[in-house]
Order: structure tokens, then C-alpha cells, then sequence
């Protein structure tokens, strides 16, 4: 049943509207319906009965990109990315897509994602699509929708990208062993940047870790519960569980995945997930907390930090993936004025809102612009993706700075 045992959760929000500031729909829309504090009246007038569904309540759901800023901005702890999770859960229960469009969102959530082996082999005929220039021909004559969809894949790593992970699934330590640890790959990123995967699984082992890729661990289920599909969700995280059984950290280095991980008490519940929680582990945060080797070799960029929303709203974590940024010999940091300001990718709402979310990209950009750096760095697979279409730009993530650092020094 939906929202049940959310009373207490809706009735925290005091409607103070310090979260209106932060809200990238509120600032472009300006509406209150368009503001957290809007939603939540709205799934409180629901709740209670005063309101029925509608297609108008579903838009205002369905705009949100769930970016989790108004929960830092909020003083009464209100747990607004749960409310929203459940409303758009609701919504699209209410309101499903038609068979075509249902069809080929199973197609791609439940086939191509959760599958390593056929989200790699779908990304190695759209390297051979980039590569013969077919995408320009095919770009005339998309449809709207589909042409926005194909313009924002980044350049694609070609099929030998993926040789490095064809070993076997333990990598070991380089150096004297300071401890063990797995590493979550996770679905598009292992598609779409296995570098920054490859420099993760280097970085850990520059530090003394052995490395543990178990074969059973499959797509995080984060897009899944923010695209209204909480079963399959649940799916996938139990494969998760049973895959990473051995008591030792589970590394993470997209932040989308590591919040909702650590959110899978949210499905199973607290006793279950207890020991689970305390084990996943950002990368940034993970090597901040154990102290990281640090880098002597030089890296001459300029750049500025993208604070994903599910790494700082989410999980918290601003202050580590800076201070490894700020280690690194050569590397000049350049802050925005609004580090942790949402870049609009939000999943897979730069396809489903494209126009919105250009709207809120383009604040981004101007941010960025505002610093004067080169290049961004983040920590997040779907911000790569998107500041990477913004900017037009190769977009780093903090561990390839850092194991560039360490090649260059040899290690």
C-alpha cells in the first residue's frame, strides 16, 4: 500500500520554504507546486483524502528531479527524497505508459542494465555507431525525443576498453596488503567509463587493498526506484546482498549508486540492512577515512569540483573528494559559487524532461564559466555524462586525477 506509515514523515515539513532557494524546478517554474514544500502538501491533500488523482498532480510529481537539496536547506530533517520516491512510485502505478513505451523501458531496465555482459555489447555497437560517423546521417531523421536521446551519449570506450576486467575477479595490492575490500561496478558506469572503474580498482590497490569483483552483483536499483518501479528494485538489491556476503567494505564510485545502497533498509528494513549500511562505502569517503597515499606526481590542470546531489545531499560526503583533489601536485582548484547545485541529469531525467533539464544545466554551466577552470571533476556517472554534453569537454572523476597522479610517480 502506498504511503502507509508516511503521517509522521509528511507532518515534519513545518512549511518554513527555506527549501524554495535550492529548488532547481521552483527557480525555473516559480510555482509552489513546483517547490518540495508544494509536493508535499500535494501528497499530503492525497494522503488525507482532499485531493483525487489527477494528470496535473502527476506532472508537478513527475518535474522533481530528486536532487535531495531542500533536505540539507531543511531544519526539520523532513525526508523528502522517501516522500517523492513514493509519489512518483504512485504515480506511475496510477498513470502507466502505453505498451510501446512500457515495453521498451522493461527492454532497457530489466534486460540491458541489470546485465553487464549485454549493457557492454550494446555499448560496443554504439562505439562502432560513433566511430563510422553514422550517428550524424541518423541524427536527420530521428524523432525530437530520440535525437535528444542520442545527442547526449558521450564519446564510448571501444570493446577492448573492457579487456582489463577479463581477469580474474581479484586484483592483488600493490605493495605490503593493508586490507580487503570489494568494488561495486555498477551498470552504465561500467559501460559508458570503465576507466574511471579500471583507475578506481588502481587506486585502491596503490593503497594496499586487495580487490574483489564478485560476478553475481548486478545494476544498483536506483533507477529503477526512481523510475516507479520499486519490485524490480527490490530485485535487484537482493541479488546485490547475496552477491557481496563477505564482512568486508563494499566500494563505491558513482554516488547515485552509493545512496541508494545505503538507503536499502528503505526495503528490506533496519535489521535486515544494519551490518549492510555501515559497509558501503563512497570511494572518496572510504580513502578519506583509512588515509589515501598522498600523490607526488604532477597533474597540470585547472579545475573545478561538481558536488553530485546524491553524494552531498544524499550521503553527506563534500569535504573528502576536496581534500583529495587539493593533494594532488599541479592541480590548480577552482570553487563555483554553487558547488552542490543540481547539474539537471537526475537519473534519466535529462531524456524524459530534456527541456527542463537544459534549463537547469545551463545554470550550471554559467557557474562553471564563473570559475575560469579548464576542466570539472565529479563523482557521479549520470553529472559525467551530463556536464560532458554541456560543456563539451572531457569530464574527469576525482580518481582519474588521482591515478594519474600515482602513474606518475611510477607506482
Amino acid at each position: 500500500m502506498f504511503f502507509e506509515g508516511f503521517e509522521n514523515k509528511l507532518n515534519q515539513c513545518v512549511h518554513c520554504g527555506l527549501c524554495l532557494s535550492v529548488c532547481p524546478t521552483y527557480k525555473i517554474f516559480g510555482y509552489e507546486t513546483d517547490s518540495p514544500r508544494g509536493r508535499i502538501t500535494l501528497v499530503k491533500a492525497l494522503t488525507e483524502g482532499r485531493l483525487t488523482f489527477s494528470e496535473e498532480f502527476a506532472d508537478h510529481i513527475d518535474k522533481c528531479l530528486d536532487c535531495r537539496a531542500c533536505q540539507t536547506a531543511c531544519p526539520s530533517g523532513v525526508q523528502y527524497g522517501l516522500i517523492i520516491e513514493e509519489a512518483k512510485a504512485y504515480t506511475y502505478m496510477k498513470n502507466p505508459p502505453n505498451f510501446f513505451v512500457l515495453t521498451l523501458k522493461n527492454l532497457v531496465m530489466r534486460v540491458f542494465i541489470p546485465s553487464r555482459k549485454w549493457l557492454r555489447t550494446l555499448t560496443s555497437f554504439l562505439y562502432i555507431y560513433q566511430k563510422t560517423h553514422l550517428n550524424k546521417l541518423v541524427r536527420k531523421i530521428l524523432p525530437k525525443k530520440l535525437k535528444e536521446m542520442e545527442e547526449m551519449l558521450p564519446p564510448l570506450p571501444s570493446p577492448g576498453a573492457y579487456s582489463y576486467f577479463k581477469k580474474d575477479t581479484v586484483y592483488e595490492p600493490i605493495g605490503e596488503k593493508k586490507g580487503r575490500v570489494y568494488f561495486f561496478a555498477g551498470c552504465v558506469q561500467d559501460a559508458f567509463f570503465p576507466k574511471v572503474n579500471r583507475d578506481t580498482i588502481d587506486v585502491l590497490r596503490y593503497n594496499g587493498y586487495e580487490v574483489v569483483i564478485p560476478a553475481g552483483q548486478t545494476c544498483c536499483g536506483a533507477v529503477h526506484m526512481h523510475g516507479g518501479d520499486p519490485e524490480y528494485a527490490k530485485v535487484v538489491a537482493k541479488q546485490n546482498m547475496e552477491a557481496f556476503s563477505e564482512n568486508i567494505p563494499i566500494i563505491v564510485n558513482a554516488a547515485g549508486c552509493g545512496a541508494f545502497m545505503k538507503e536499502y533498509h528503505r526495503i528490506f528494513g533496519e535489521e535486515a540492512t544494519r551490518e549492510w549500511r555501515t559497509r558501503i562505502k563512497d570511494i572518496n569517503e572510504f580513502l578519506a577515512e583509512n588515509g589515501f597515499r598522498k600523490p607526488k606526481g604532477w597533474v597540470d590542470l585547472k579545475i573545478t569540483y561538481q558536488d553530485p546531489c546524491h553524494l552531498a545531499h544524499a550521503q553527506g560526503i563534500r569535504k573528502q573528494p576536496r581534500e583529495i583533489l587539493t593533494s594532488i601536485p599541479g592541480l590548480e582548484f577552482r570553487e563555483m559559487k554553487h558547488p552542490d547545485a543540481c547539474c539537471g541529469s537526475a537519473g534519466i531525467y535529462n531524456i524524459v524532461h530534456h527541456d527542463i533539464s537544459m534549463k537547469v544545466l545551463q545554470m550550471k554551466l554559467d557557474d562553471i564559466k564563473g570559475t575560469g577552470a579548464d576542466f570539472v571533476v565529479t563523482a557521479n556517472t549520470g553529472c559525467q555524462i551530463q556536464l560532458t554534453y554541456g560543456t563539451g569537454k572531457r569530464v574527469y572523476h576525482v580518481v582519474e586525477l588521482l591515478a594519474e597522479a600515482y602513474r606518475k610517480e611510477g607506482l
